[in-house]
């Protein structure tokens, strides 16, 4: 396919930086996705939210506060009319103090049918366990004004920082005393107990690099990585913001504050990216806050920032220690690189903002190509090598896509998730649609390609279906055992007589291409089964699941049962990737954290926070080479993995992709 980023493109003309408004995971535009209210104790704060509508049809909108503070929103519910727009007003008005967090609000949207008045909009209707499509964007408030300097005292300019190794979870040395100079300030009122420390120990973790630098390149979001390593046996919760956000006009960083728990013991990766900036910042030394404590057994996962402030304003009231960690950060010229002393053990090579929200995603494994289908109906095909992007106009007819690559015929496949259609478009020289069908009733739920035989697999509620494209999309065979929807479908690329399917009714079925009943069921888990993948271990063939109970479960295909459940995890399991070249599997959970977990003793072996608190979307590991791709949320990014070493390739069936005429 010669000149994509040509061809590619939409007919609007609409560029990345146009449709800035419209990155969050939504079906309406929402500008601002920070709120920012002037403070002032005793005096009326306002500020304007605005939904745009770019659709064709009507949408419904609800908002809620997330702060028992008294804001005030008007209106609090409305519909949208196609290609128009909606000004919300919000006002707020404080007479005692200022409040130890601003709280948010959450927008949350769904397609509603022409004729529909507001006063008939109903909560119900926002309301996704009743199977409804709903987006949902938390949006953040500040306050113009250093509310939080009190709090943080400064660290003394003649302070030395010594800068501590990332050591391996599993290495001895990682929990020896650090000799890291600490200084300790007591401040504050009503019990409020903290300790300023200066970068690379908190006592609680090791953090590494103490400085972040971010090199500077026009028009690009820069990931730099913090690790978090967990010297404890005890859970500890974090924060990391801007210490001096509340004052900018324009936000330097993506997604701050960033906010988690770190599992005793753990590796914790946390990616920083700045915004798209034309010209370097005049602000180019800022400092960063990490506040981190110790957990107690009341402690639950955080849901939001509201949470994570409600657990520290708690935690100082109670006079539990907090430790405020001061991180320079640096925004280096085009070209100035910094030191690295230490290799990292994860590189982000590639980050950016899509369009609107994200659906799916697949990796191309014979172009540097990414494919990814939004909630819009929206398809976008991303160069990583030259870190472009473009965007389509819609390609299915509804709202939700899904995509695969098919190489050896140069097709990508994009399902409606509403409708059911399977669309099959041909990307050899410009990309154009050479076929259309409809697999389904309603809601397509996933899609599979066969490694070597003409054949696609589609799901939606307790069906499956087998096509054959050489045959002219002909149905070869229905499958129908599942009591509840089948989330996704996988062949198995050793066996290539057989798939699994993953299925909400809590089981996965293995089954043979030529029968319409299951060859047996894997039972165990005690939720609903989202993912699946295939995996070798010893020359033994091996299934991974991952559940709404916030498990992932082993399976040994040979005895057909369960070797081992990964625990650990805070959030339900939403997509799971074995790496081709690796020994191990990459684990996404619906609060956005990527988890790696080694094949080799089935321990997590880092955990990697993205910035992004939205549900892992897509998981795709690129053959031959140490990279994967993370979809979630409105961002696609893709990482390096190092200090690890290649399966034994002799030992596992090499799956190659060849085009065909």
């Amino acid at each position: 396919m010669e000149g994509t980023n040509e061809q590619f493109s939409s007919n609007n003309g609409s560029t990345i930086d146009e449709m800035s408004a419209y990155l969050e995971d939504d079906m309406l535009g929402i500008e601002p996705l920070e709120l920012h209210f002037p403070f002032d104790l005793n005096k009326q704060m306002a500020c304007t939210l605005q939904l745009t509508n770019e659709t064709d049809g009507c949408i419904a909108f609800n908002i809620q506060t997330t702060s028992p503070l008294p804001y005030r929103v008007h209106p609090t519910r409305d519909i949208v009319p196609p290609r128009s727009k909606c000004s919300i007003d919000i006002t707020l008005q404080l007479h005692k103090k200022a409040p130890w967090h601003a709280g948010g609000l959450i927008v949350r949207s769904t397609k509603v049918s022409d004729g529909l008045a507001a006063r008939d909009i109903t909560t119900d209707m926002f309301d996704k366990e009743a199977g409804n499509l709903v987006d949902e964007v938390s949006l953040d408030v500040v306050f113009d004004r250093q509310l939080q300097a009190s709090h943080l005292s400064e660290v003394p300019k003649h302070t030395s920082l010594a800068p501590v190794a990332v050591l391996g979870t599993n290495d001895p040395r990682n929990r020896g005393a650090s000799s890291v100079p600490r200084i300790s300030a007591h401040t504050g009122s009503e019990g409020t107990v903290s300790e300023v420390i200066p970068a690379g120990s908190s006592k609680l973790l090791d953090i590494h690099p103490p400085e972040l630098w971010f090199t500077f390149e026009p028009n690009k979001l820069i990931p730099c990585s913090l690790y978090l390593t967990n010297n404890t046996d005890e859970y500890v919760p974090f924060k990391l913001m801007e210490k001096s956000m509340l004052m900018h006009k324009r936000r330097l960083f993506l997604s701050l504050p960033l906010y988690g728990i770190v599992p005793p013991g753990s590796a914790y990766i946390l990616v920083v990216t700045t915004d798209k900036r034309e010209n370097l910042p005049e602000e180019r030394d800022v400092d960063f806050v990490l506040q981190n404590s110790v957990g107690d057994e009341r402690l639950k996962p955080f849901r939001n920032q509201y949470d994570c402030d409600q657990y520290f304003e708690k935690a100082t009231k109670s006079g539990n220690m907090v430790h405020n960690v001061i991180l320079k950060v640096v925004y280096a010229p085009e070209g100035k690189m910094a030191c690295e002393g230490i290799p990292p053990l994860l590189k982000m090579t590639f980050v950016e903002k899509t369009h609107a929200a994200l659906c799916s995603l697949d990796a191309n494994q014979t172009e540097p190509w990414i494919i990814t289908g939004h909630y819009d109906g929206r398809v976008g095909l991303w160069d990583y090598d030259t870190q472009k992007f473009l965007a389509l106009d819609k390609v299915t007819g509804s709202s939700g896509c899904l995509v695969k690559f098919i190489e050896r015929r140069q097709w990508f496949l994009a399902g409606s998730y509403h409708e059911g259609f399977i669309h099959v478009y041909n990307y050899e020289t410009e990309v154009q649609e050479v076929n259309s069908f409809r697999a389904h009733d309603r809601f397509l739920e996933s899609m599979a390609i066969h490694p070597t035989q003409p054949y696609v697999l589609s799901s939606s509620d307790t069906q499956i279906k087998l096509w054959d494209w050489d045959k002219d999309w002909e149905c070869r065979r229905t499958f129908m055992e599942h009591s509840h929807t089948v989330k996704q479908v996988a062949f198995n690329p050793w066996n290539t007589n057989s798939f699994a399917s993953a299925s909400r009714d809590h089981t996965a079925k293995v089954w043979s291409l030529d029968s319409s009943r299951s060859m047996y069921t894997l039972s165990g888990h005690l939720d609903e089964v989202n993912c699946l993948d295939f995996f070798t271990r010893d020359n033994q063939q091996y299934l991974i699941t991952g559940s709404e109970d916030m498990t992932a479960k082993i399976w040994d295909l040979r005895k057909e049962m369960c070797i081992e459940t990964l625990k650990g995890f805070m959030f339900p399991v939403v997509s799971i990737v074995s790496h081709p070249r690796l020994p191990l599997v990459i684990i996404g959970t619906r609060n956005g954290i990527v988890h790696l977990w080694s094949l080799t003793n089935f321990r997590v072996e880092r955990i990697l926070h993205i910035g992004c608190h939205q549900g892992v979307r897509g998981l795709a590991a690129l053959m031959g080479s140490r990279r994967v791709i993370i979809g979630h949320g409105s961002a696609v990014s893709m990482v390096e993995i190092h200090n690890e070493e290649p399966v034994d390739s002799k030992a596992e069936m090499e799956v190659r992709y060849e085009r065909q005429g």
